[in-house]
């Protein structure tokens, strides 16, 4: 009898290539078993066991198709073919999959994912594929359409033993910000590395152990995996990652087949291309340093991008492509000379913290004490996709100015910084040098509002340094810290301040809660992956997904209508994945919200606004507490939304769009007092054109400057935006009813919006 636990699963009936190799192999073990018996001797036993292996582990040749599927076999409504699955289990019902007979350029059928703005994990998945060997190199093609500009997608592969445990996992390729008209087709080689032994691979198209959240849908067609490596991987970095018009980004590229073309997109209220393509040819495979992950890849330059200087402060993505794949990252253009009040901050420093490429991160096993940011970022928790992308398309759409920039110009620029009225902390600021934190802090003693969408705020102390010196602080080739291993860190012997451990334990003895309120100590992890992956079920389906209100009279709830005990957030679990809090204590003389407690155990000068349940790592006999908290000074405050997830809320919660905005109102100081004064409209209602009269104001205007007055239509999106002259004493703008692409907009009600805060309702008719 042949062992159950030798006999490889089937695959699909639909791979009849794969059904040959079965039934071929079967009939092999049977003969070198029959073989074996008969002989009886040692050449018998020989052959036998040699032809037991072959059945096992047959040789596919380079090329050879070991499992297709072109969904022509599919289940006429899912468009799911037998052995395939959507999940996980829990989120699966949130998201529709259908065979697609009718999508351009693709042969039919296809299947076809519809995402619904929702914070989840999803994926369609191949069925488990038998591989004859797991040291052997393999390609896998398929065509793919996406429509997610907001968010990212990938593809991976899990390597499973036949007895289906999991060996380990990887992603062969990520995408972000795609919004495709046609289908394009993908080709990656991978290899197991997990010894000669035949086993499984399990591929997954979506996000699947990652909420992050998306709208929109993808198709899929053509899937095919053969033997062999046909392509080898394209790889590239940029850098410096924060520049500013006049200067230059770098890009090292190394192409398998010495061809790429680069692009740039700006990331407004949705991705804009503004540079390129750019064909680039001589391109090669560049040898790289030992140990890049700290010694950084060395490449040269393939291709140096000079910022132009109508590019304006904001996300920029270098896409890279060399026909088979698409790789990308981020960079920013920061402001030369500020003119926006408001600072958005990317955290690139814990973007490469969890940069696993080349080897070693500060989260692989054994961890690295030194990353470089010379090298392709494998993008482990998707950076700014993850959750920023939201709050710089809801800034767009509102028409708020903002400068951005990232961790780098925290560390080097505290005067610089000090030129804004506010600084907002985006998705996961966890690694602070004490640069940055010194900077911050002088930032907010001089005035500035610091405003925390941000989660795992200030855990980690870092420094910077260089590649020839790796203890003195330098410019910032490496980034350093010990982290569970800081006993090991030189500075103990030279200034333990700077030690590289939690800010708030020894040698350092800072927490972020004295700037922040709260910290990751007393909070903890919420909505992380599927069915959330803590030790216990908090996840937004069993109402963990948001906070719990408090303080209703506070002016932030101003215009959402919140009362006490009310929870927001709930829709797009804004409450994760890491969340921040601190300890509290009910107050014995009053029934209100419970009191937010410093790190030496007094009550604290932040006031509770919300709060939700959590897991804690650090006490498992209490539970954590995520925590939204303000603290107030006659000239600023500091916001700590305590969450990596605020800016999902942004998205299109209104509840969370009318919080930030409220923010940022009180955050940003008006240039002069606000003037309302005699508003009309002439004619209103109007057809082709509308003067708007902003009254005799001594705004900037009377000197001949002009001013902007932004358009919004019924349901309050900034469409256009005409600008001021000063004429006969008084302030006005002229509007022709088109929007901001110069189409004419339809009819019906309309609001200008000047410079001083008027507005003016303006109707438009048609004859």
């Amino acid at each position: 009898m042949i062992p159950k636990s030798f006999v490889p699963s089937l695959s699909p009936a639909s791979n009849p290539s794969a059904d040959s190799q079965r039934a071929t192999g079967l009939r092999r073990l049977l003969l070198g078993s029959v073989l074996g018996s008969v002989l009886g001797s040692v050449l018998g036993s020989v052959l036998g066991s040699f032809l037991a292996v072959a059945a096992i582990c047959p040789t596919v040749m380079a090329g050879e198709v070991i499992h297709t599927e072109d969904f022509t076999n599919a289940d006429a409504r899912t468009g799911l073919p037998r052995g395939w699955s959507t999940g996980p289990v829990a989120h699966r019902p949130f998201f529709d999959t259908y065979r697609d007979t009718t999508v351009h350029g693709m042969e039919a059928p296809s299947i076809r994912a519809d995402l619904p703005l929702r914070t989840l994990n999803y994926r369609i998945a191949a069925p488990n594929i038998f591989l004859p060997a797991m040291n052997r190199d393999y390609t896998l093609s398929f065509k793919l359409q996406i429509e997610q500009p907001d968010s990212p997608f990938q593809v991976e592969v899990v390597y499973k033993a036949l007895d289906g445990t999991w060996i380990h996992g990887e992603p062969l390729l990520q995408l972000v910000g795609e919004d495709m008209s046609e289908p394009r087709e993908f080709t990656v080689s991978f290899n197991p590395s997990a010894g000669d032994a035949p086993g499984f691979c399990w591929v997954t198209f979506g996000l699947s152990y990652s909420k992050v959240l998306r709208a929109g849908r993808f198709w899929l067609d053509d899937f095919e995996i053969r033997g062999g490596q046909e392509v080898e991987p394209l790889e590239f970095y940029a850098k410096p990652t924060s520049v500013t018009s006049g200067e230059t980004i770098d890009v090292h590229i190394s192409a398998p087949d010495g061809q790429a073309t680069v692009e740039v997109w700006s990331e407004e209220d949705r991705p804009r291309l503004v540079y390129g393509p750019v064909e680039l040819g001589g391109l090669t495979l560049p040898p790289t340093r030992e140990e890049p992950w700290r010694n950084g890849c060395g490449w040269p330059v393939s291709h140096r991008i000079s910022i132009p200087t109508h590019w304006k402060s904001g996300v920029y993505t270098v896409k890279v492509d060399d026909g088979y794949q698409r790789k990308w990252d981020t960079f920013v253009v920061r402001e030369r000379v500020p003119e926006a009040k408001l600072l958005v901050v990317l955290p690139s420093h814990t973007d490469q913290a969890y940069n696993r490429w080349g080897g070693a991160s500060f989260y692989t096993s054994p961890p690295t004490a030194e990353v470089s940011f010379e090298r392709p970022n494998s993008h482990g928790y998707w950076g700014f996709y993850h959750t920023p992308v939201h709050l710089v398309r809801w800034l767009h759409r509102e028409g708020i100015p903002f400068g951005t920039a990232d961790d780098f110009d925290l560390h080097r620029r505290g005067e610089w910084l000090k030129q804004y009225d506010a600084v907002v902390l985006t998705w996961h600021s966890e690694y602070w040098t004490g640069e940055m934190r010194s900077n911050v802090e002088s930032f907010v003693a001089d005035g500035g509002s610091l405003l925390s969408f941000s989660g795992n705020t200030c855990w980690w102390q870092t420094r910077l340094v260089d590649a020839d010196d790796p203890v003195e602080p330098g410019t910032g080739e490496r980034l350093v810290c010990y982290k569970y291993r800081f006993g090991q860190d030189p500075y103990q012997n030279i200034d333990p301040s700077r030690v590289t451990n939690w800010w708030d334990s020894e040698p350092v003895n800072r927490s972020g809660a004295e700037l922040l309120g709260t910290s990751w100590r007393h909070g903890g992890m919420v909505n992380w992956s599927t069915r959330s992956d803590c030790p216990c079920d908090y996840d937004w389906l069993l109402g963990y997904g948001g906070f719990c209100s408090h303080n209703e009279d506070h002016w932030i709830f101003e215009g959402t209508g919140v009362q006490n005990g009310a929870v927001f957030g709930q829709d797009y679990a804004i409450a994760g994945y890491e969340v921040d809090g601190a300890p509290l204590r009910k107050d014995p003389d009053s029934p209100g919200a419970p009191i937010i407690l410093d790190p030496s155990g007094n009550p604290s000068e932040f006031q509770l606004l919300g709060m939700s349940e959590c897991w804690n790592a650090y006490d498992e006999t209490a539970t954590g507490n995520a925590l939204v908290a303000i603290r107030e000074t006659e000239r600023s405050f500091v916001f700590n939304g305590g969450t990596t997830g605020w800016c999902w809320g942004l998205a299109d919660d209104p509840v969370v769009q009318t919080m930030t905005r409220n923010l940022i109102a009180r955050a940003i100081v008006p240039d002069a007092p606000p003037v309302v004064l005699d508003l009309r409209a002439v004619p209103n209602p109007a057809n082709g054109h509308v003067t708007l009269h902003l009254g005799p104001t001594s705004d900037p205007g009377k000197d001949g400057s002009s001013l902007p007055v932004a358009i919004f239509d019924a349901r309050g999106r900034r469409i256009s935006e005409t600008w001021t002259r000063f004429e006969d004493g008084e302030t006005k703008a002229d509007w022709d009813f088109t929007d901001a692409r110069g189409r004419t907009v339809p009819a019906g009600v309309y609001w200008a919006r000047g410079n001083e805060g008027q507005e003016i309702k303006v109707v438009r008719v048609t004859r």
